[in-house]
């Protein structure tokens, strides 16, 4: 249960210098829009995980989407300021 939780975080920490050469390419705005709906997006899907009845999908489904929503927020939040 904590690598579910903190892998949302080391993934917030590894995309944030990345997010500022991206930035620097594709502009603010598209960015902004693009990972706001990404990270959404996650967020629901990770909802629907509850219905996965084996335990080792269930678990790398959790983590897979809390790195893609730690990638989003740590885009969008860079991109914010």
């Amino acid at each position: 249960l904590g690598w579910i939780f903190s892998i949302f975080e080391l993934a917030v920490l590894v995309t944030t210098p990345l997010a500022v050469e991206v930035l620097v390419r594709c502009g603010a705005r598209p960015l902004l829009v693009l990972f706001n709906a990404l990270g959404g997006l996650g967020n629901i899907a990770l909802g629907f995980c509850w219905f996965e009845d084996d335990p080792g999908i269930f678990t790398a489904l959790c983590l897979l989407l809390r790195v893609q929503a730690g990638f989003a927020c740590a885009i969008a939040g860079t991109v914010s300021y």
